[in-house]
């Protein structure tokens, strides 16, 4: 038997880790209570380091194999040195905390698993992650995991395949995903149970000529009939993981460790999501609205200095935008755009991008202004983002107007995974917390509305067009 041979068998039993990991696969081994050392192969009995070293068509290297074995042996002293530092706390905590083994149903219910603190579950991760009889899954984290597999069916139990973090753990992270500037807090979102799901929109218009269509009926005239329109969008979750370096030092406290998780693994996320949101190729990961067919970008003004933004090109993006969205549109930019962002409140830009006497009243509102009592400026009363994720000043995407609730994100329920590895950095006395979360999305619309009378269409993206 080939080693692509075995690992495809334990792939169709739910290892989800790379095919080349021996270490992934010894771990997964462990979790489901087999031996990590040989398989049966009908009646024969493998060695798996033989069998993945010689995968490559190799001669078996028996050194090779032993020095591995002897650095593997290193990684774990050292990780397990700085744990057993705590076992003294672990121990009177233990004594003083109820027993929570009380069943399925009772963890299910309690939103922190069991834990009391993030650290606490972070810690017990780390320690499933380390090999050997006295590091393996703790009881109360095997009987979390047990006890989520109805919920989340699919996901692995192990410390290569990701652990459910406790709901209310989840939540803290997930509430930071979702902040007030993030954009992906703002989509709209699905969870979903499967891989993928398949949703029907329905694009039209109440004056288009497609889709449900309302008649004015004659007295015992036959209703006159239409028929839906729909258009099938496919959403297949994509992996998006952040690496969260965990020093030595930050294992030895677990409350310090919690609350810098806490707060960097929520950045990297968002700041990852919000860029898939706005410029994802749709190629293993979601489609960004600036590279779908419903984006719009509005010419600039004929004659306008380059690297310049106008009022007219405010008033021009703002009449783009499909009227019912404007409700729940906002205004996303560069921060280089300000300089004329806070010209448009005072003296003015004219089209041409050259000083004028404004148009006679206020585009821009800064906050704390008689106009604007909210946290952000706001253009035309709709809040203004400054954000990284826009182009700099002069190209598409320094400004846009968005209604991100016209972008649907599908993920899968049961929301971010966490896993670790004491090996990425090992010579710099440092643990990888991996979080992953699985996801997609694209715009609700693939491509602008057409106007009922007239020629410019109007969208939920709307950028302006490049002034060089």
């Amino acid at each position: 038997m080939k080693w692509n041979d075995l690992v495809a068998g334990f792939q169709a039993a739910g290892y989800e880790g790379r095919e080349d990991d021996l270490d992934g696969v010894k771990s997964w081994l462990r979790a489901e209570g087999r031996s990590d050392r040989t398989v049966l192969a009908g009646d024969r009995e493998l060695n798996l380091d033989e069998l993945h070293a010689t995968r490559d068509g190799k001669p078996f290297d028996a050194s090779a194999v032993a020095k591995q074995a002897e650095l593997q042996a290193q990684v774990d002293e050292r990780v397990r040195r700085a744990l057993d530092e705590l076992q003294p706390k672990q121990t009177e905590t233990k004594a003083r905390r109820p027993d929570i083994s009380g069943g399925k149903v009772c963890l299910v219910d309690d939103p922190k698993g069991g834990y009391r603190a993030p650290g606490e579950f972070f810690l017990d991760v780390v320690r499933a992650g380390l090999k050997g009889h006295d590091h393996a899954p703790s009881d109360r984290l095997v009987s979390w995991q047990k006890a989520t597999l109805s919920t989340y069916g699919s996901e692995a139990v192990g410390a290569d395949g990701g652990f459910a973090v406790p709901t209310e753990f989840r939540e803290t992270i997930t509430r930071l995903v979702n902040a007030e500037d993030s954009l992906f807090g703002r989509a709209d979102q699905l969870p979903i149970e499967t891989a993928s799901i398949a949703i029907p929109d329905d694009e039209t218009t109440p004056w288009g000529a497609s889709g449900p269509q309302a008649y004015w009926e004659g007295e015992a005239d036959a209703y006159a009939q239409s028929k839906p329109s729909l258009k099938l969008k496919e959403y297949r979750l994509r992996k998006l993981t952040a690496l969260v370096p965990v020093t030595d030092e930050l294992l030895e406290d677990a409350t310090a460790m919690g609350a810098y998780i806490n707060q960097v693994a929520p950045e990297r996320i968002r700041w990852a999501a919000d860029e898939a949101m706005i410029r994802g190729t749709g190629a293993g990961q979601p489609l960004g609205f600036m590279n779908s067919g419903s984006f719009i970008d509005v010419a600039k003004v004929s004659g306008q200095t380059g690297d310049t933004i106008s009022g007219v090109n405010i008033i021009d993006m703002y009449s783009r935008m499909y009227g019912p969205y404007r409700q729940g549109a906002i205004w996303i930019y560069h921060q280089d755009v300000e300089p004329y962002l806070f010209r448009l409140s005072t003296e003015g830009i004219a089209g041409d991008g050259s000083a004028a006497t404004g148009f006679g009243f206020p585009l821009f509102n800064p906050p704390g202004s008689s106009q604007n009592v909210g946290p952000y400026p706001t253009i035309l009363g709709r809040p203004a983002i400054a954000t990284q994720h826009a182009a700099t000043l002069g190209d598409l995407g320094d400004i846009m107007f968005i209604a991100p609730q016209q972008y649907r994100f599908v993920m899968k329920a049961g929301g971010i995974q966490a896993a670790t590895s004491m090996h990425l950095w090992f010579d710099q006395d440092t643990t990888a917390f991996k979080f992953r979360m699985r996801a997609d999305g694209a715009p609700k619309l693939s491509s602008p509305i057409d106007p009922r009378t007239g020629s410019n269409t109007m969208s939920a993206f709307v950028g302006l067009a490049a002034r060089t």
